[in-house]
Order: structure tokens, then C-alpha cells, then sequence
């Protein structure tokens, strides 16, 4: 037993002995709650059970017994439990996000599908012409960024293994964010990060040749991102990390990568793009769903000190001569923003991880 569920036990046999009602029910909201954190819903259940016996219509019961069922993914349990909470309080906000969230979940995800279908076909009736290069000149939006080319220039991939890597990513990628919000909302976010971010690359590269789905499917990271901060990804199959620490350290990269792009002229690799389009996913998203906007600050905090840390190791790395007074100037810096990036996240954890539901 860890040393926070000792501690509410105590609390709750105190308020046992007490006879204090109003304190045990607090006392068991909270155990449930730490339960549910920490995945063991059938403990929370229960302790959400025993407060049905003593105050069946508190507030919140039956959303937190729905959450509890959806993390079980026992959606029609759910439904009935969020029916019977927004019976007793038709106004509860929390619970109608949840209803609707549930909704979102239960369609499938078509537009993902069908992009990715869409994407493979142009490919396949376009690569075996003699005049390919010819076709990709064209639907590129080399010559004119404001023309309807901003649109196609998405759907077009300049090799076998362009295609394959984007729509990889994007099936990944594309489930979990359609499935959270909706196929609309996310059809708006990948079309116009895509559309953006090609824009904004040959406008400042303007001899860049730019095709592909990659600003597009960096916007829907972006947006999944503050939609689910706190969901791991596997890196390299050996460390798992949380989303908006793996793109907060990647948008830094990509930023100084950027400005070495525009400084040499290297542009095989469309960072500008990627950038725009992610920038481009966070705005939609905090527009759309203004509830995220914890989430965006907390990206900000760890972005900012990525920043600092990527500099710093780049610097020691790339440094001819290396003074003691630059080594430890610059392992201060390394040690201030890995703290700060671990103190964003925890702070973040804490505020969103307390009766909410986390895609998994």
C-alpha cells in the first residue's frame, strides 16, 4: 500500500469512528479518485458504491461511475450512468463533454480512411507515367501559392517512400484524433495545416518544391497533442514519453533546423512547412476547443525550454574549445531546462489527470 492510500485510509477510518458522513464521503471520493488514476477501477467502483448507499444523488456519482465504465470501455454502462447524472442535473458540463465524447468515439473513422485511400490512388495512377515529374511540377505549388493547388498539392508524394512514411503516420495519428473529436473538426484542422504549411514554405523558400501530407498530418499531431498530453508514445520500442514532451523538444529542433533552412537554402526536408502546419493544428485546436488551453501553455513552457536545452548541447557537442567556465555556463542551462520541462509536466498531470477521461 503507497503512502497516499495509507494515509486516506486513516483519514477514513477517522471518519468512520467519527460518524462524520459528510467527511467519509469526502474521504472515499478521494480513494476513488487515486484509483482511478491509477487504473484499478475496481476499487474505485467500489468506493464509489458505498457513497451510493449513503448519498445516491450527489453530484458527479454517476459521472464518475461513467468514467470509470468508459475506461472499462463498457460504453452502453457509461451511457446509462451519464443518462442518469444528467436526469438529476440536466446543466452538469461535465458530463454532457463526456456524452459527446463517447458519441465521437463510437463513429468510425471515415475521412482518416478515406485520405489515406485517396492519397495512395493518385499515387498509383501517377508514378508509372513517363511524364511523373512533368504531373508533380504541376501540382505543386511552386509558381502560385494562392491557387487551388494549395489543396492538391497535399494529396501528391514524390516517392514510393514519401507515401508510405506520411500515411503510416497519419493512420496513426488520424484514428486517435478522429475518434477524439470528430471527423469535421478534423478534416478543418488537416486540410488547412496542410494547405498553410505548404504555403508558407514556398513562400520563404521560394525555390522549394513542395508536395506531400506532411503539414497536414503535423497539424492533427499538434492538435492531438492538446487534446491528449499526457498519452505515451513508444519511442524506438524502449522508452515510452509523453506526447507533449516528444513534440516539445521536436518543434525545437525543427524550428533551429528551420533557420538553418533559410540561412543555406536546404530545403529536401520541409521543416518550415512541418512547423506551420503543427502551429497551425495548436491555433485550430485551442480555437476550437478552448477548454485545451492549460494544455497550450504547458507546450509553451516545454517548448521554450527545449529550445534552451537543444542550444546548449549543440553548442558543447560543436565546440572546438571548451572552457570549464562554457562547461558548466552551459550544463546550468541543461540542468534548469530539463527541470523545467519535468516541472510543466507534472504540473500538467496533476490538474488533468483528477476525474478525466484519457483516450487510450
Amino acid at each position: 500500500m503507497e503512502e497516499e492510500e495509507q494515509v486516506l485510509f486513516k483519514a477514513l477510518h477517522k471518519a468512520l469512528e467519527e460518524r462524520n458522513l459528510d467527511e467519509e464521503i469526502g474521504v472515499r471520493l478521494e480513494l476513488a479518485n487515486y484509483y482511478y488514476q491509477h487504473d484499478n477501477t475496481d476499487k474505485a467502483r467500489v468506493s464509489l458504491n458505498k457513497i451510493k448507499e449513503i448519498e445516491p444523488k450527489l453530484k458527479n456519482l454517476h459521472y464518475y461511475t461513467a468514467l470509470i465504465d468508459a475506461k472499462e470501455n463498457n460504453i452502453d454502462e457509461a451511457e446509462e450512468e451519464l443518462q442518469k447524472e444528467l436526469k438529476l442535473y440536466p446543466k452538469n458540463f461535465e458530463a454532457k463533454k463526456l456524452k459527446r465524447i463517447l458519441k465521437v468515439q463510437a463513429t468510425f473513422p471515415i475521412i482518416t480512411i478515406m485520405l489515406i485511400a485517396i492519397n495512395i490512388l493518385i499515387f498509383t495512377f501517377m508514378y508509372p507515367a513517363p511524364f511523373f515529374s512533368d504531373l508533380l511540377l504541376y501540382a505543386s505549388h511552386q509558381t502560385n501559392v494562392f491557387s487551388t493547388s494549395l489543396i492538391t498539392s497535399q494529396f501528391i508524394h514524390a516517392s514510393l517512400l514519401h507515401l508510405a512514411v506520411n500515411m503510416v503516420v497519419l493512420l496513426l495519428f488520424g484514428l486517435a484524433l478522429e475518434k477524439n473529436i470528430g471527423s469535421l473538426p478534423f478534416l478543418f484542422i488537416y486540410l488547412s495545416g496542410g494547405a498553410l504549411g505548404n504555403a508558407i514554405q514556398a513562400l520563404l523558400v521560394p525555390q522549394s518544391f513542395v508536395v506531400g501530407a506532411s503539414s497536414g498530418i503535423f497539424a492533427i499531431m499538434a492538435a492531438l497533442m492538446l487534446r491528449e498530453p499526457l498519452l505515451k508514445l513508444n519511442i524506438f520500442f524502449l522508452l515510452k514519453v509523453p506526447i507533449i514532451i516528444v513534440f516539445g523538444i521536436y518543434f525545437s529542433y525543427s524550428v533551429l533546423a528551420s533557420t538553418n533552412t533559410l540561412s543555406v537554402q536546404d530545403v529536401s526536408v520541409g521543416e518550415i512547412a512541418h512547423i506551420t502546419g503543427f502551429l497551425t493544428g495548436i491555433l485550430l485546436t485551442v480555437l476550437l476547443f478552448q477548454e485545451r488551453i492549460l494544455v497550450f501553455y504547458s507546450w509553451i513552457m516545454i517548448s521554450s525550454a527545449s529550445w534552451v536545452l537543444i542550444k546548449s548541447i549543440l553548442l558543447l557537442v560543436s565546440s572546438e574549445i571548451l572552457t570549464l567556465a562554457n562547461f558548466f555556463s552551459e550544463g546550468i542551462k541543461i540542468a534548469i531546462s530539463i527541470l523545467l520541462i519535468a516541472y510543466s509536466y507534472f504540473m500538467l498531470k496533476s490538474v488533468t489527470t483528477s476525474w478525466e477521461y484519457t483516450q487510450t
